[in-house]
């Protein structure tokens, strides 16, 4: 899946860029609102230099996990839109993705996109139609002429930082595992998340790692003070491994 931000480039930390390029890792594309900069690259290292040029202006940043269409360049988002604007996408639009040169949202801009221009965004039963081609996904579309808003959005957005993002999929979450700092606390709570330091697993990791991803994981109350000396008999074997030893009250 695709990620798209948008919001002021400072907002865009050097983990955040990381993360996001190891969750959608082919290619780059950069429009800034204030500078009218557009780019796309397919090297990622390229693509932070300019997100830092852009310091704390407005950007659309979006990177690509190619679904249809080849990966090259000329697929990267956003596109550029007969008329003036651009847009990008994230989601699959499965009624345009049976060409394995252009993309799903390659067809939407350069071929679905001049059939009523900008007309698409300003006329109340074209917008409507618009909505159901794209069937609820994330679409960004920026600075097209005629239209009052620099900045129009389709489908579900989040909010991060100062900015907003298409999805949160790429952001690395660390389940809760059994550590020795937590010895005697019964119940892993949100709090308890923020307060102890956790393993670092990236999301790729944990999906194959445990099955068991509730926010409430109870913890282990054996009075051991170590793993390599720990003596009880339980089910958590060793410093990886979720602890089962209670049950659920």
């Amino acid at each position: 899946m695709c990620v798209i931000y948008c919001g002021p480039a400072s907002e865009v930390s050097d983990a955040d860029f990381a993360d996001m390029v190891d969750y959608s890792s082919n290619g780059v594309g950069i429009y800034g609102f204030d500078s009218g900069r557009y780019g796309r690259y397919l090297d990622p290292a390229r693509a932070l230099t300019v997100v830092r040029q852009e310091g704390d202006s407005e950007i659309l940043l979006h990177l690509r996990l190619a679904t249809s269409g080849h990966k090259g360049k000329a697929m990267l988002h956003p596109f550029r839109l007969p008329g003036g604007g651009f847009l990008a996408h994230n989601g699959i639009i499965g009624a345009f993705s049976y060409d394995p040169i252009r993309s799903d949202t390659a067809i939407l801009a350069q071929d679905i996109w001049p059939l009523h221009g900008s007309d698409w965004l300003t006329d109340p039963i074209l917008r409507l139609a618009f909505e159901a081609i794209v069937d609820g996904q994330r679409i960004a579309i920026v600075d097209v002429p005629g239209v009052s808003d620099r900045l129009t959005l389709f489908g579900e957005w989040y909010e991060h930082g100062a900015g907003i993002v298409s999805n949160r999929y790429w952001i690395p979450w660390t389940p809760p595992i059994k550590r020795p700092a937590l010895m005697g606390v019964e119940r892993f709570t949100d709090d308890t998340l923020t307060e102890y330091p956790q393993p670092d697993l990236s999301w790729r990791e944990w999906l194959t790692y445990s099955d068991e991803r509730s926010a409430t994981v109870i913890l282990c109350k054996c009075p051991c003070a170590s793993w390599s000396d720990c003596v009880c008999d339980c089910d958590c074997q060793d410093e990886a491994s979720l602890c089962r030893c209670l049950e659920e009250d």
